[in-house]
């Protein structure tokens, strides 16, 4: 936790108080400390250290300040959410107040990172925290108010106070540091808790009475904010940072933050208790309703009232001096709105009206205000209204006061934008209808209205505003005589809004009415902003008007947009004023098609040109592209369907607009407007009729080549540009269209473009309608028509493409339901169409409808069309589904089978196809044969079960042969789990909630069984619990989440790939049909791997792990296939049900990636916790098909997910790490002859490598804003984020390398001959080595290479040998004896030397053989008489090493050495006699062999894992040699036998789990048998040493592979020039007897 972002620290804190306190039923500051102890560096006794530590400098300890660490003060703020939000306590009250006052004297750790990455500084939040724990806790049933408050009161005083105070001998800060760092901030976050807490004030509580900031505190404020830091200084850069900070997220720090602290907690005090018994709180209901004056000491609340307007006259002052001395204090203005409302507020709790403040609200809210401020003149307003409600008497008072204030040209006036009415301006009209209504006179209202209308003075039409003034002198008032005309323009248009105002909130329909006359009469054109304000305010009444007022405003519009000089670019106001005209009569279904026609006349007109003034085309065709978004507007408010029936006017007109459209260029390309404006048009085309909808027969001859518009030359396009531009759409009529009228040419260009506006939009329907009309297709116009048609004839193609581009792009789109069922039905309903070229031949139906995919289709009566569009969406489909299937296998077959079993619900309620309702077309019910028919053949349900048979891509069965011509698929598993789910889900519909207690029962049973190791279920039992448990949750309207729990976890928990494809099965089936219940069912299954990684089963089982078989001790026995057989199908058993869960997890993870964030954190869950225990991972062969499958989807998750950067960054380095712990184990081949397997992995490790080929890191989304500049980004680690993106690229490379390389390695293996029929052939590649001496251990074989005269010697070489033989245990050197002899012939360094004679002091045997070994090889040639060119090195070896050996190691080689030397003697005493016949040779050897003595330990050297315990005297043999003389002896030997830990599966049907039933210890037991060996002298037999060798290794390496080649080697051992022995291992199995033997 140290390393992460302060703010992200604080989130988890909070998060963790916050889940505590919601979960939580009891006051438990333990449980919370508990909670907190796992997230470092938070400890229990953070929070109980400090109070106790507070209690000692309370108590007279040394004086100075408490200094809290950053990680103490997370604590404090995540324990103050904690006690705010759960149970109140009165403990936890206890320590929030003893906190919060001790918070002035504390000092926090400064951190200048934590201070840039929040919007607030620590003391802030603590403070913030605090109170708003404090309030929370006081408002409570049963909280100590009195002493909270008090505790509130405390800290404010002790607060401001400290800023005179200046710090204690120990503190380590100066006082304008501690007023900027910490004073400050905490008055901050003061105030911002307590006016966003919900604290609900009483008059029974004290009232808050806070001091005046004195001068020279303020002059402290003032001089600590405003001096130069010193940067270099922490100090200095602490003091900086933190009033950066406040001048980017508030308006920075300053004295008259103090002051407004005080008045927001009076504001609150005030507001709260005045509405007690409201229904809302807070100055907006106050100033809105009236209010009781309450029985509280009047005396000290007119106190408040006097301080209140104490500080607005003292920042009034402040204002005046400031302005020309210094700057303005920032919190200037926020004093004086404060210090009004609480001057307000409480002279209404007092009952008591203050005559100051009546005059200084009297002053605000009137031109001539000493300030100039929105919000201050608003709240002026404001509170003028609320005394009107507490002072009745002051109403007539404050009705002449507003309708002063809304006929004067105040400033504050002209905020306004856009022609509408300013804030203030509305809050003047608020609060004067409010006054009228509280007259109780419904006559007020129109006589108001009136006498403000009196005041509208802007000139008439011809003449001057002088003239009008002296003109209408006689209806104005004193006052507006003797204003300016610019006052008088402006009074007016604030009579306008006013007027409109008081009618909206009125809400009078005849006072609408009245108004509507009225502002229709004033409008005179000689004033912008009066006719702006008009006409903003006529189109606002619009929308409460009645329909005849409409259409009187609409007329005026028109007359206004008629007008001369209003098309000159068509003003923003009158723009403005239509758009929102559109959006009211778009939004009201009375108006739509009145307000339709008069636009679409009213842009015909704008064309034309009706106007007094003469317009260039250019201003005509800008006048119309301004009324385009006009009419965007209506159709986006009106929601139109665009498959209405349109009038034929309406047609027309649409006709007329698009005509214009096009000549003016609109529809051109290049196009001649802007993309927002295209978009525009679109949208309107898809709201227009077809442009011969409804036309007569005669259309050509009537109505297109009289057109005005067509025959009209004056456009922006000419006829030779509208003939061009046409022919290059359509080059194959270039000739034709020359020949065409203009009428014609214009009309088949604008079907073409606005027919493409349409196709863009996804609508090209309305293109077949145009050859309806009989005119049009025995016109010249019909050819020319049809080669526009065919064009769009390719949108399906376009469609389908696209589509095609689509699902290849995201492929897991496929994977949801309604994807699905859109694609099956499509499917069936297009069959149905091409089924009705022969049961409706003579009534084509065209329109056809889907109940269950919510959709219609209209298709020609050109069946082949139908049969092409069908065959074509069948071969898309098929693709779609393919792919789904090939990703999430199981969550694609549950869905398909839902789909399946739901649809054949609907047929048997409906008794008919549920995918067809009767035809649009309006035809009457078909009869039953049809009925019939429909409900037989359904090719969505064909192809759906046709999907379901499909084996993924990646089962091992899809790579079989068709033998036979069947191909494998899946209708086995289909049919059983779809008629189970429909046995089990029907039983469970009718028994309801019947069973859940018996299942509940049921399932503790299993549970316990497991639990106790003793499970005597059956899977047939197991398999129909389960079912029963997914029916019951599928089934019930209110599901058990125990039993969905127990559904999870007992498949898990049995561990065996039975189980656990059983639990998929159901799990698969309750994700399909409850989606509600997946999240749920994500979480369990996520537990219940994390469960198997805790247990240390299946992957994370180390039982199997897997040895290099060159590093294995070589034994001479023959191949075990049994055992081969058991550690398969150990490894199967082990590693099948990960396999199993993985693939479920992965399939469901394609469904809900676009969908659900929730369940893809989960996904990402279970990736980091297996990725962190990646080095307890199995890495048995046949692990690596799993490992390779978790990784791809892993980067599946990391690269479909956006990511923070350092998530990202530490996800992505898990992953990268787990990929490589495969590799940092010696290259393995796979286990077994199994074809299928070695297939499954080398297509693991190939999608593997191509993930990690588009593995691309974004880095690029950072949640923390700890570093502003993603330059100095720190990643996890304390990486740089360049440093981050270099490691990355070089693991990226190196894993691409390792992966590359096991995929040759692959298949080499599959296809050793490269037969390029058999499989892929690898590429050869070239690797190189250049930093050995780092290199691992390699097996002792390949290091051996690097001693002989090959390397030439080279020293590294030599050592790293050494270090290698060195690290191998001696049972693993002691097979290479004989090149460990040969090494010393080019050990010029003596290395192997040293290593001989370190050796052979700690294993005897190892001594025994070596010395064996460098005897044989002393000489040459089979009469050992030519010595060896190493035979001085040898000899003096042999003389070192026996020099060395004392005590029982000298008398064991004694023994050993004087009992071979008697065995092996009597074969060179045989030579004589090698002519004799076997019998006198027999008698010699039982004569020799009488005279050997048995000593305790002594080994035959060829067996030294056994001992001789006797031999049998009388068992030599001769055997047969021409110049030999060799002979067979048998010993009595003891072994040692060893168990290993695979057991026999007998349990396997019981389903009990083979770790926990049998310990894996290795059983030794020691047995004697007999074993012949042969001697033979005068022979040299270190060739078949070395061929024994090679045969006993690639033993070693089938067993390891698991590869079923049976191999029988026997051990020779030359002890000497010319002397041998070795076992005859055939012998020893036909005659051997067994004295004792043990299991």
């Amino acid at each position: 936790m140290d390393s992460l972002d302060s703010c992200l620290h604080q989130s988890i804190l909070s998060a963790l108080a916050s889940n505590l306190a919601s979960t939580s039923t009891h006051d438990d500051l333990g449980l919370l400390t508990e909670s907190f102890a796992s997230v470092e560096p938070v400890t229990n006794g953070v929070v109980n250290g400090i109070l106790a530590r507070l209690d000692e400098s309370l108590n007279g300890a040394e004086e100075g300040r408490e200094f809290v660490t950053l990680q103490q003060a997370e604590s404090i703020i995540a324990f103050a959410e904690y006690a705010g939000s759960s149970e109140p306590s009165s403990s936890n009250q206890g320590r929030i107040i003893a906190l919060l006052q001790a918070l002035p004297g504390w000092e926090v750790e400064a951190s200048l990172g934590l201070q840039a990455s929040n919007h607030w500084s620590l003391p802030d939040q603590l403070a913030y925290a605090l109170v708003c724990a404090a309030l929370l806790l006081a408002g409570s049933e049963g909280g100590d108010r009195s002493a909270t408050l008090g505790a509130l009161s405390t800290f404010y005083q002790t607060t401001v106070l400290s800023i005179q105070t200046s710090p204690g001998p120990l503190s380590r800060l100066s006082v304008r540091h501690r007023i900027i760092s910490h004073i400050l901030p905490s008055l901050n976050g003061f105030r911002r808790a307590s006016g966003s807490t919900l604290f609900k004030w009483s008059f029974s509580d004290p009232v808050p009475v806070y001091e005046k900031l004195a001068e020279s505190s303020a002059a402290k404020i003032s001089t600590a904010t405003s001096q130069e830091w010193d940067v270099s200084s922490d100090e200095g850069r602490t003091s900086l940072s933190t009033l950066h900070l406040y001048q980017s997220s508030l308006k920075g720090l300053s004295p008259a933050l103090v002051t407004l602290v005080a008045l927001g907690v009076q504001e609150d005090y005030f507001a709260s208790a005045l509405m007690e018994h409201g229904k809302g709180e807070g100055w907006a209901r106050v100033a809105r309703n009236p209010v009781k004056a309450p029985l509280v000491s009047r005396a000290g609340v007119q106190a408040i009232t006097t301080d209140a307007l104490a500080a607005f006259d003292s920042i009034i002052k402040q204002l005046e001096i400031e302005q020309e001395v210094r700057p303005v204090d920032p919190y200037s203005f926020d004093v004086l709105l404060k210090s009004i409302t609480v001057a307000t507020l409480s002279c209404i709790a007092s009952g008591t009206l203050s005559n100051q403040l009546t005059a200084l609200v009297e002053t605000l809210a009137s031109e001539v205000t000493p300030v100039t401020d929105e919000a201050l003149q608003i709240r002026a307003v404001e509170c003028l209204s609320a005394l009107s409600y507490a002072f009745p008497s002051v109403l007539p008072q404050t009705m002449r006061l507003v309708r002063e204030f809304i006929l004067s040209p105040a400033p504050v006036f002209e905020l306004g934008q856009d022609s509408a009415a300013s804030s203030a301006l509305q809050a003047a009209c608020k609060c004067y209808a409010d006054a009228i209504d509280l007259k109780g006179d419904p006559a007020l209202r129109i006589s108001a209205i009136q006498s403000l209308l009196n005041h509208f003075t802007v000139p008439t039409l011809g003449s001057t505003l002088s003239d009008a003034s002296e003109s209408r002198s006689t209806r104005s008032s004193t006052g507006t005589l003797s204003r300016s005309d610019e006052e008088k323009e402006a009074i007016s248009t604030n009579v306008v809004h006013a007027v409109s105002r008081l009618a909206l909130l009125f809400g009078d329909p005849m006072i609408e009415r009245l108004v509507v006359s009225m502002l229709l009469q004033k409008h005179t054109g000689n004033s912008t902003a009066v006719d702006g304000a008009l006409l903003f305010e006529l189109a606002e009444l619009c929308d409460v008007v009645d329909q005849l007022t409409f259409k009187d405003i609409g007329i005026a519009f028109s007359e206004v947009s008629k007008a001369p000089g209003a098309i000159d670019g068509m003003s923003q106001t009158i723009l403005t004023a239509q758009t929102r005209l559109a959006t009211a009569a778009g939004s009201r279904l009375d108006l739509q098609s009145y307000f339709l026609v008069e636009f679409l006349s009213l842009f015909v007109d704008t064309a034309i040109g009706n106007s007094s003034r003469a317009l260039s085309t250019t201003e005509r065709s800008q006048g119309l592209l301004s009324l385009v978004p006009v009419l965007d507007a209506f159709f986006t408010a009106s929601k139109l369907d665009p498959r209405r029936k349109f009038e034929a006017n309406q047609v027309a007109l649409f006709r007329s607009f698009w005509y214009l459209c096009n000549l003016a260029g609109f529809l051109s390309t290049p196009t001649r407007i802007a993309e927002w404006q295209r978009a525009a048009l679109i949208r309107i085309a898809v709201q227009s009729p077809c442009l011969v909808s409804d036309a007569r027969h005669d259309f050509v001859e009537t109505e297109l080549e009289y057109s005005s518009i067509l025959r009209r030359a004056s456009h922006v396009l000419t006829p030779d540009v509208v003939r061009a531009e046409l022919a290059k759409y359509v080059p194959q009529q270039a000739g034709h269209i020359r020949t065409l009228p203009l009428p014609q040419a214009v009309f088949l260009s604008t079907v073409l473009h606005v027919e493409s506006l349409r196709a863009e939009a996804g609508t090209p329907s309305t293109m077949l309608s145009y050859f309806e009309v009989e005119g049009i297709n025995n016109s010249p116009m019909f050819t020319t028509l049809v080669s526009i048609a065919e064009k769009y004839s390719k949108v399906r193609d376009i469609a389908l493409r696209s589509l095609n581009d689509l699902m290849s792009s995201f492929p897991s789109l496929i994977c949801e339901a309604t994807v699905i069922t859109s694609v099956l039905e499509l499917l069936t309903v297009v069959r149905k169409a091409c089924q009705a070229e022969f049961t409706d031949e003579y009534t084509p139906v065209y329109s056809f409808h889907s109940i269950r995919g919510g959709f219609s289709l209209t298709l020609p009566d050109d069946y082949q069309v139908r049969s092409t569009v069908l065959s074509e969406l069948h071969q898309c489909a098929k693709v779609w589904l393919k792919s789904g299937i090939s990703r999430a296998p199981f969550e694609m077959q549950g869905l398909l089978q839902v789909w399946t079993a739901s649809n054949s619900e609907v047929l048997t309620k409906l008794k008919i196809c549920p995918v067809f309702q009767d035809y649009i077309d309006g035809s009457s019910a078909q009869n039953d044969t049809h009925a019939a028919s429909l409900a037989d053949d359904e090719m969505g349900k064909s192809v759906a079960i046709d999907m379901i048979r499909t084996l993924p891509a990646h089962d091992k069965s899809a790579s079989l042969p068709a033998w036979g011509g069947w191909k494998s698929d899946n209708s086995s598993h289909f049919a059983r789990t779809f008629g189970t789910r429909n046995f089990y889900g029907g039983e469970a519909s009718r028994a309801q909630n019947a069973g859940r207690d018996t299942l509940r029962e049921e399932l503790a049973a299993v549970r316990e069984q497991i639990n106790k190791h003793q499970l005597h279920v059956k899977l047939a039992e197991l398999r129909s619990l389960l079912y029963r448990c997914a029916a019951h949750l599928v089934k019930t309207a209110e599901p058990d989440f125990e039993v969905l729990h127990q559904m999870v976890t007992i498949p898990v928990a049995i561990f065996i790939e039975d189980t656990v494809s059983l639990g998929q099965e159901v799990w698969t089936w309750l994700a399909d049909a409850r989606p509600e219940l997946e999240g749920r069912l994500m979480v369990e299954v996520a537990e219940s791997w994390a469960q198997t990684i805790q247990k240390k089963q299946g992957l994370f089982s180390p039982l199997l792990n897997r040895e290099d078989p060159l590093d294995q001790e070589t034994q001479y026995t023959p191949t075990d296939k049994g055992a081969m057989t058991k550690e398969y199908a150990t490894a199967m058993r082990l590693l099948l049900p990960h396999s199993v869960l993985l693939l479920f997890l992965s399939s469901r993870f394609q469904a809900f990636r676009y969908r659900d964030k929730d369940m893809v954190t989960t996904c990402m869950w279970v990736i980091m916790r297996s990725t962190k225990a990646c080095q307890s991972w199995s890495t048995h062969q046949l692990a690596r098909e799993i490992r390779m499958r978790l990784l791809c989807f892993g980067f599946c998750v990391l690269q479909g997910s956006r990511l923070e950067t350092a998530v990202e960054s530490l996800f992505r380095a898990h992953l990268y790490d787990a990929a490589f712990s495969w590799f940092a184990i010696r290259a393995g081949w796979s286990y077994g002859a199994n074809r299928i397997q070695l297939k499954a992995d080398l297509q693991a490790v190939e999608e593997l490598h191509i993930a990690i080929k588009g593995d691309i890191p974004s880095y690029g989304l950072y949640a923390s804003t700890f570093f502003p500049d993603s330059r100095n980004v720190v990643l996890p680690g304390r990486v740089s984020l360049a440093a981050a993106k270099t490691i990355q690229s070089q693991r990226h490379q190196l894993l691409l390398a390792l992966l590359e390389n096991e995929i040759d390695r692959l298949r080499l293996w599959i296809n050793p001959l490269m037969d390029p029929a058999r499989g892929p052939i690898p590429s050869p590649r070239s690797a190189q080595s250049e930093h050995l001496v780092y290199w691992a251990p390699v097996p002792v074989v390949s290091a051996l290479r690097f001693l002989f005269p090959k390397f030439g010697g080279d020293p590294i070489l030599v050592q790293y040998a050494l270090r290698v033989l060195e690290h191998h245990p001696v049972e693993v050197t002691f097979f290479y004896i004989p090149q460990v002899v040969q090494a010393l012939r080019s050990d010029r360094l003596g290395y192997a030397e040293r290593f001989i004679f370190e050796t052979s002091k700690i294993s005897q045997l190892f001594c025994h053989q070596i010395i064996w070994n460098m005897k044989a090889n002393a000489y040459r040639g089979d009469a050992g008489e030519e010595p060896d060119p190493m035979k001085p090195t040898l000899d003096r070896m042999v003389e070192m090493i026996v020099a060395s050996l004392s005590g029982k190691a000298q008398d064991f080689f004694q023994r050993e050495f004087t009992f071979f030397d008697e065995v092996t003697s009597i074969s060179a005493k045989l030579k004589p006699f090698i002519k004799e016949s076997k019998l006198v040779k027999k008698a010699k050897i039982d004569e020799e062999m009488a005279k050997i003595k048995v000593d305790p330990g002594v080994y035959l050297p060829s067996n030294p894992d056994g001992v001789v315990v006797d031999i049998d005297r009388l068992s030599g043999r001769p055997l047969q040699s021409h110049a030999k003389a060799p002979f067979m002896a048998t010993f009595k030997v003891h072994r040692e036998s060893k168990k290993g830990p695979i057991q026999e599966q007998a349990v396997q049907n019981a389903l009990i789990n083979i770790e926990e039933q049998t310990e894996a210890a290795h059983t030794v037991s020691g047995f004697d048998t007999w074993q012949s060996a042969i001697f033979k002298v005068g022979d040299d037999c270190r060739q078949d040493v070395l061929a024994l060798q090679i045969i006993a290794m690639h033993k070693n390496i089938f067993t390891c592979l698991g590869l079923d080649l049976l191999v029988t080697p026997y051990r020779v051992t030359a002890t000497a020039p010319g002397v041998s022995s070795f076992v005859l291992e055939v012998a020893w199995r036909l005659a051997y007897y067994t004295l004792s033997s043990a299991v």
